[in-house]
């Protein structure tokens, strides 16, 4: 069985200072989701754009522990 692998990971709208942090295990369609502005209401509205770090974990639980 393959293991799944699990993503935290930092967005922000520089220069205003607005951080989002989120787990998911597909980081590029997030990512790509974020800066389109149809992936929540939190992102859309503070326009949270630019990728800031993310970190790899085998376990969600282990990447939810971040959060």
């Amino acid at each position: 069985m393959a293991h799944k692998t699990y993503y935290i990971y930092i967005m922000t709208n520089i220069p205003y200072g607005t951080i989002y942090i989120g787990v998911t295990n597909n980081l590029k369609h997030r990512t790509t989701e974020h800066r389109s502005g149809k992936f929540g209401h939190f992102s859309s509205r503070y326009h949270l754009k630019q990728f800031v770090y993310y970190e790899s974990f085998y376990e969600i639980r282990k990447a939810t522990y971040f959060c």
